[in-house]
């Protein structure tokens, strides 16, 4: 895989992430699901169920963006699963690994001057 496909991958999911946070803050405030879910635990699953499957129905109807790296090995069902999974935890953690591919880009083109 090139540096380039990597780059848009990360940038593909990262930006899906933060749709599925701000959509998944939408639902949370809608039907006050904060005060109904006392328990934690319950919390953080509900909230990463909504993470995954709302971000399996973006990616799977933002047909423009469909990653190559998950349908050429998956149908897009099960692409769109897996991109949903990704993106359940959250975005930070897809801005981080930008910030470092974008990094390594960088220090690769210093070295071929």
């Amino acid at each position: 895989m090139l540096l380039a496909d990597l780059v848009t991958f990360i940038t593909v999911i990262g930006v899906i992430a933060v749709a599925v946070e701000r959509s998944n803050e939408i639902i949370i405030n809608a039907f006050n699901l904060d005060d109904k879910l006392e328990d934690n635990r319950k919390r953080r699953l509900v909230y990463h169920l909504m993470g995954a499957v709302t971000g399996s129905i973006v990616y799977y109807f933002n047909g423009d963006y469909q990653l190559p790296l998950l349908s050429m090995h998956f149908n897009e069902y099960v692409a769109s699963i897996l991109a949903g999974l990704m993106v359940s935890g959250g975005s930070g953690i897809w801005h981080d690994l930008l910030k470092f591919v974008s990094n390594l880009s960088i220090k690769k083109q210093e070295t071929l001057l």
